[in-house]
Order: C-alpha cells, then sequence, then structure tokens
C-alpha cells in the first residue's frame, strides 16, 4: 500500500457513476474554525452498503457531498470576510473528480477561482505558494524603511489573508 492509496480507489469508483445525490456532511465552527465532520456521511454510507448499493455510486456521492460541503464553507467565509476568491492547492487537488465538482460548485456561486495546472497541486506547488510569500513579504520589509507605516497595514493585511487561507485549508 501506499499514502492515497484508498482515495485514488475511492476516486475511480466515483468515476464509474453519474448519481448526482451526495451524502450530507455537518459544518460546525469551532472559534474561527469552520470543521468539516462526515460522520452523517459515514452513517449514510453504512446504511447504503446493507442495502447493497453499488461502491461506484457511494464514491460518487461521497465526493459528491463533500465538494458540496466546501463550497458551503467558502460561502460562510465569504459572508464573514467578503472574499470573492477561491484558491485551491494541496495533495486533495490532484483528485481530479473532486477539483471538478468544487470549482464546478464555486463558479456557479460566482466565486473567483485559482487552482494548479502547470505546477503540481501536491506539496511540491504548495511550497512554491509559500516561497513566493515569503518572497513578498521580505519585499515589503526591504521597502519599509520609507513607508513604515504603510507596511504594517499591508502586513497586518497579509496576515489577514494567511489566516482565511489556512481557514480554508483546515476546513478541507
Amino acid at each position: 500500500t501506499y499514502k492515497a492509496q484508498a482515495a485514488i480507489l475511492l476516486q475511480k469508483h466515483a468515476e464509474r457513476s453519474r448519481t448526482r445525490t451526495a451524502y450530507d456532511v455537518a459544518i460546525e465552527k469551532e472559534g474561527a474554525v469552520f470543521v468539516v465532520r462526515a460522520e452523517p456521511a459515514i452513517r449514510a454510507i453504512v446504511k447504503d452498503l446493507m442495502k447493497g448499493r453499488s461502491a461506484s455510486d457511494i464514491a460518487r456521492a461521497f465526493h459528491n457531498g463533500l465538494a458540496q460541503a466546501c463550497v458551503r464553507v467558502c460561502q460562510a467565509i465569504r459572508k464573514e470576510t467578503g472574499l470573492k476568491t477561491a484558491c485551491l492547492s494541496g495533495g486533495v487537488f490532484q483528485n481530479r473528480l473532486f477539483l471538478e465538482l468544487l470549482a464546478r460548485g464555486l463558479r456557479k456561486n460566482n466565486f473567483a477561482l485559482y487552482y494548479n495546472e502547470l505546477l503540481p497541486a501536491n506539496d511540491r506547488g504548495v511550497s512554491l505558494g509559500q516561497a513566493a510569500l515569503a518572497n513578498a513579504l521580505v519585499s515589503r520589509r526591504v521597502t519599509s524603511d520609507k513607508r513604515q507605516a504603510t507596511s504594517d497595514k499591508l502586513d497586518n493585511q497579509t496576515q489577514a489573508h494567511v489566516s482565511h487561507i489556512e481557514l480554508v485549508a483546515c476546513s478541507l
């Protein structure tokens, strides 16, 4: 076995189904963090397995439900912050089906959307993004001698954006 084997097999099963049903995934807010809870989906999956529902339909309904939950989290963040852009990166987005379902849901809800196309969606691509952010922060500090107040304001805004990005990442 290997690290993503179960996820890859789940995706392959899901791709064989065209069901539009979605398992319910609960979203709770704990402090400043949105928490996605899969317990309702797992209960429904067990019931469907006992009823003999196909593995492909179960896998697709799970993908559908998780994508819908992520859209709801992004909507909640937009309501709190006014942010209208979603940036999707990380190993989970190597799952093209999940990426397509989530992207479709976000676009339908009028989000501007960015995701990896030329770089890998896994840790290598995330590392490049972290390096770019660090470079931007260092560049701002170098010029801050003349504009200290502006730089401090930008750093606070950048930190707020990073916090929101972490919030979305935690939710996924």
